[in-house]
């Protein structure tokens, strides 16, 4: 790998490019000094804005055990117990093994390997106190503002084919997505942290700014 990187740099070099992939290694070197959250996974999951805060706290403990079970099993975590699944058995807050069995999701195997487990992060997660409880999560985006999302998309679009570069180094959907939060909800129009400095704020950030702003 370390010719590799050599060959890229170089590349990059001679493109007038030399800062970005500075500025992109210490990004990833300062991630991977970092210990991961995992408390934080059940951000992730589909529909769990719709969930009570107590609820909430019951996906938290059950996405961060999952995990870690994908990670010790070197799996997906899909294949340890798909999203779907997790935020139903959460949403009727289940507590035996005869209610997990009643979901669609919960196959014979995995009620036999982690109903012992769910049961138990479940109860736990539902008998926190409240101070303990996550924060809520953000609904989904306006539809009324899916216009917004497109011009934005289209401005890296076009900025990344000009430069050849594939559009999600530039900006992905949640950094878009976080832009459009910040123009609804927040006097300040704000970029996420990834975009608002360095050669990412230089090439994309201000244009999205500006765009932002009309």
């Amino acid at each position: 790998l370390l010719p590799i990187y050599f060959q890229l740099k170089e590349k990059l070099a001679k493109l007038g490019r030399k800062k970005w992939i500075d500025e992109e290694m210490s990004r990833l070197t300062e991630k991977a000094s970092t210990k991961e959250d995992l408390s934080q996974y059940f951000q992730k999951v589909k529909g769990a804005w719709r969930l009570t805060s107590e609820k909430l706290s019951a996906l938290q403990l059950i996405c961060e055990w999952r995990e870690q079970e994908a990670r010790d099993k070197n799996k997906p975590r899909g294949r340890i117990i798909d999203d779907k699944t997790i935020v139903e058995v959460v949403s009727n807050a289940t507590q035996s093994r005869e209610g997990l069995s009643e979901i669609k999701g919960m196959h014979p195997y995995l009620i036999e390997r982690y109903s012992e487990k769910l049961l138990d992060l479940i109860k736990e997660g539902l008998a926190r106190p409240t101070k303990e409880h996550p924060a809520p999560l953000s609904e989904p985006l306006p539809k009324h503002m899916s216009s917004t999302i497109k011009k934005l998309k289209q401005i890296v679009n076009m900025k990344a084919e000009l430069l050849d570069i594939a559009p999600e180094i530039l900006a992905r959907k949640k950094d878009i997505e976080f832009l459009v939060r910040s123009m609804i909800s927040e006097e300040n129009i704000r970029l996420p942290d990834k975009i608002a400095e360095g050669w990412r704020f230089d090439v994309i950030g201000s244009a999205l700014l500006v765009s932002s702003s009309d």
